[in-house]
């Protein structure tokens, strides 16, 4: 199940550095139905985020970013002890 979101709102006035992020971007989720975990998260920022007024960094607008959770095999590279 894939959901479309915005988080913008000129109302909300964010928070700390993650609010400031989520507040600026677009984006979709793709939930598994079964057994309900999000799966990929991509977006796209909407406005330019300043940290520190931009002394501590920033990100631009329009940055993308993409997420995809995937299952992982473990496969250990130890073999098994001689005796």
């Amino acid at each position: 199940m894939a959901i479309g979101c915005s988080w913008f709102s000129g109302r909300i006035r964010p928070a700390g550095r993650e609010e400031q992020v989520l507040h600026a971007m677009k984006g979709s989720l793709w939930v598994d139905d079964n057994p309900n975990r999000l799966t990929e998260i991509s977006g796209q920022l909407m406005d330019e985020v300043r940290f520190g007024g931009g002394f501590l960094g920033h990100l631009d607008k329009s940055g993308t970013f993409d997420v995809k959770q995937e299952p992982v095999r473990w496969q250990s590279s130890l073999g098994s002890a001689a005796h």
